[in-house]
């Protein structure tokens, strides 16, 4: 096809990965580099497990799972900055509000 940009298909085996008594059982897939992928589930069903297992995190599975070129989020996030969204806000454009008339006219107003 011409013009179509290059890809690559990550692959990963069947596994199973034990956390205290949760246990995930994984059957062997795939994704390329141009997939978007998404995973619902209800809470507890092993989806950060798996992405975990996936990313190289559980040292157990070295060896027996590749670690695939993926990235993830994680599930709670600690602010940094000790304020209010406004206040954080303020300490980011500084003096710009006065000193630059399109974001006086078109943003603070």
């Amino acid at each position: 096809m011409a013009g179509a940009k290059n890809f690559y298909t990550q692959k990963y085996p069947n596994f199973t990965k034990k956390l205290g008594t949760f246990e995930l059982t994984v059957h062997e897939g795939s994704f390329t580099n141009m997939d978007i992928i998404v995973l619902l589930g209800e809470n507890g069903t092993g989806k950060t497990t798996f992405i975990k297992a996936i990313a190289g995190v559980y040292d157990d599975l070295k060896g027996t799972v590749p670690e695939l070129s993926i990235s993830f989020k994680p599930q709670t996030i600690a602010p940094k900055f000790d304020g209010t969204v406004v206040d954080l806000l303020w300490s980011k454009i500084k003096g710009i509000w006065t000193s630059n008339i399109i974001f006086k006219t078109h943003i603070f107003m």
